[in-house]
C-alpha cells in the first residue's frame, strides 16, 4: 500500500478543484462541512489490514489507484443505460450521472406534499429542513469513505415527504456510473426525509457498464419522522470492474417504520456499511438483505441496529448466494442502551454456496446493556439440499435447473418482500440470471466455510465437502435471563463459540457467534 501522503494527494487535488469550480453559490454551511469532511478524510487515511472494521475486505485496490474525480458522461451513452432493466420502473424518476443530476433523463416532483430533484432545487425552497440533516445523519468523524463522500460530492439528490403526505408511486433515485477513463471515481449522495404520518417508497438503483477500473463512492441518509412509515429499496448492480463502497445510516421517530430492502449483484468489490438508530418509542425497522458474488468478486455487508430507547422492534434477515472463488463477509449487530427495555430484536443470516472454492465469514453479534429484552441471532452456511436436487431431478428436472429453482427459492426468502412489484420482478429476474452463472461456474460439489476468529484465538475453519455448516446462535429473552447454543459439530471440526464477557449491574451482555475476520 502506498504512502499515506501518496494516497490521499489525488483527493486532495479534487477538492481543492471543487472549491475553485463547484462548490461556489452553495450555503456557507455546505462549505464548511465539507472543509470538515476533508480535514477528517486526511486525518484518517485509508484503513490497513489492522484496522478491526476491515479485516477481511480488502482496501489495496482502492488506496493503490489513483482515483480522481469522473466529469460528465456522454449524453448518449447515459440515456441508453437510463433505459436498462430496473432503469424504468414507471415512477417518478430523478437520475445522476457519475455524480450530476440529469434533468434530460430525469421526472422530477415538487408538488402533493413530494419534492424529489437535485440538491439546488432543495436548497431553494427547504433549505432549513435539508440543512437540518445533510451530512448529520451520516456521521463522518470516524468514517473515511462517509467523510470522502461528504467532501467531494457534487449534488445529491434529495427526496422529502411532507406531513402526512402518502403517493402512490415510489421515487426513484438513478445513479448512474458511466467514467470514460481509468481511475475515475464518483460521489453519489441521497437524502430521503419522510415527515411525520407520511407514507412512501424510496427506491435507489446503481447501475454502470464501464469497463474500466472506477470507484463509486456512496452515501444514503434516511429521515423517518414520529408516525411516518418508508419502505426504502436499494439495488447495486455496477460493472465487475467497479468498486463499490457505500454507506447507509437511518434514524427513526416515536411510533415510526422502516422497511429497507439491500440487493448487492454487482461490481468487484461491493461493501455496504449500513445503521439505523431507534431514536423513539415504538419504532420499528426490518432490513433485508441479498448479496451475490461469482468469480474471484468480494462483497462485505456491515449492518448495526441501535437501539437507544425502550420499547423498540428490529428484525435484520439477509442471504448471501456464492460461487467461483468469491468472498464475502457479513457482521451484523445489534445495541441495546442502557434503559432501551422491552426491545424486542431479531438477527439471521444465512448462506448458500455453490462452490468448493466459495469462502463466507459471517459474525452475528448482540451487545445487550439493558436485563428486560428478547434478542436472538444466528448465521448458517451451506449448499444446496441434496434430497431436495434428487427429488427435482426424480421428476424430469434437469441438473442445471433444479439448482436455478432452488437458488431462486433461497432468494426469494428476501426478494419475496419487496412490496413494489415491478421492482421485485426485475430484481428477481437479475438475481436469478447472475445465481445460474455463478452456479455454472462450479456447480453444487461442496462448500467451505472459514470461521472469523480474534487474535491470539486458536482457528474455528469449518470445511466441507456438501454438508452443512452451522455458526453458533444466541438468545436472550426475559428478565437477566441468557442463554446460548451451540449445534452439534462433527468431530474433525471445532465449535465456534459464545462468548459472555462479564456484566454490569444493569446486565451488560455481549454475544459473538462468530469471531472477528
Amino acid at each position: 500500500m502506498p504512502g499515506a501522503a501518496a494516497a490521499i494527494e489525488p483527493y486532495r487535488s479534487d477538492f481543492a478543484r471543487a472549491e475553485r469550480e463547484v462548490f461556489p453559490g452553495r450555503p456557507a454551511w455546505i462549505a464548511d462541512l465539507r472543509r470538515e469532511a476533508m480535514g477528517r478524510f486526511e486525518t484518517l487515511g485509508f484503513p490497513t489490514p489492522e484496522d478491526e472494521d476491515w479485516r477481511g475486505t480488502p482496501v489495496a485496490p482502492i488506496a493503490r489507484a489513483p482515483f480522481s474525480a469522473a466529469g460528465p458522461a456522454d449524453p448518449g451513452e447515459a440515456r441508453a443505460l437510463a433505459g436498462a432493466r430496473l432503469a424504468d420502473l414507471g415512477t417518478v424518476r430523478v437520475v445522476f450521472v457519475n455524480g450530476r443530476f440529469a434533468p434530460s433523463l430525469s421526472s422530477p416532483l415538487e408538488g402533493s406534499g413530494v419534492f424529489a430533484g437535485p440538491l439546488g432545487g432543495a436548497l431553494a425552497s427547504r433549505e432549513e429542513e435539508v440543512g437540518r440533516r445533510l451530512g448529520r445523519i451520516a456521521p463522518h468523524a470516524d468514517r473515511v469513505f462517509a467523510a470522502l463522500n461528504s467532501a467531494l460530492s457534487d449534488d445529491a439528490a434529495v427526496v422529502v415527504f411532507e406531513e402526512g403526505a402518502s403517493p402512490r408511486e415510489p421515487v426513484h433515485v438513478l445513479h448512474l456510473a458511466l467514467p470514460a477513463g481509468d481511475a475515475l471515481a464518483t460521489y453519489p449522495r441521497t437524502l430521503v426525509i419522510a415527515g411525520p404520518g407520511s407514507r412512501a417508497s424510496v427506491i435507489e438503483t446503481y447501475l454502470g457498464e464501464a469497463a474500466l477500473p472506477h470507484l463509486t463512492c456512496a452515501v444514503t441518509e434516511i429521515d423517518v419522522a414520529d408516525g411516518a412509515s418508508l419502505e426504502h429499496s436499494r439495488v447495486q448492480t455496477e460493472a465487475r470492474s467497479a468498486l463499490h463502497v457505500a454507506a447507509l445510516h437511518a434514524r427513526l421517530g416515536r411510533e415510526s417504520r422502516l422497511v429497507s430492502h439491500n440487493v448487492s449483484l454487482g461490481s468487484a468489490l461491493a461493501r455496504l456499511e449500513l445503521e439505523a438508530v431507534l431514536g423513539g418509542e415504538g419504532s420499528d425497522c426490518t432490513l433485508n438483505g441479498l448479496y451475490l458474488a461469482d468469480a474471484s468478486r468480494h462483497v462485505d455487508h456491515r449492518t448495526t441496529v441501535e437501539h437507544a430507547v425502550p420499547r423498540a422492534a428490529s428484525r435484520q434477515t439477509y442471504r448471501g448466494i456464492l460461487g467461483g472463488a468469491a468472498r464475502a463477509v457479513f457482521r451484523g449487530r445489534i445495541r441495546v442502551a442502557p434503559g432501551a427495555q422491552q426491545t424486542d430484536a431479531f438477527q439471521s443470516n444465512r448462506n448458500l454456496l455453490l462452490s468448493d472454492e466459495a469462502l463466507v465469514c459471517s459474525r452475528p453479534q448482540l451487545e445487550i446493556r439493558a436485563d428486560d429484552v428478547r434478542c436472538t441471532h444466528g448465521a448458517t452456511v451451506g449448499r444446496l439440499d441434496a434430497n431436495a436436487l434428487f427429488y427435482l431431478r426424480s421428476r424430469g428436472v434437469g441438473a442445471g435447473e433444479a439448482r436455478r429453482l432452488l437458488t431462486e427459492a433461497f432468494a426469494g426468502e428476501v426478494l419475496g418482500r419487496i412490496g413494489f412489484g415491478p421492482l421485485r420482478e426485475e430484481v428477481t429476474a437479475e438475481t436469478s440470471a447472475r445465481s445460474a452463472a455463478a452456479a455454472g461456474e462450479g456447480g453444487a460439489r461442496g462448500a467451505r466455510w472459514a470461521s472469523p476468529r480474534p487474535r491470539g484465538a486458536p482457528p474455528t475453519t469449518w470445511r466441507g465437502s456438501g454438508r452443512t455448516s452451522r455458526s453458533s446462535g444466541g438468545s436472550c429473552t426475559g428478565s437477566r435471563s441468557c442463554t446460548s447454543t451451540t449445534p452439534r459439530a462433527p468431530r474433525s471440526r471445532r465449535r465456534s463459540s459464545t462468548r459472555w464477557p462479564g456484566s454490569t449491574p444493569t446486565g451488560t451482555r455481549t454475544s459473538t457467534a462468530a469471531s472477528t475476520c
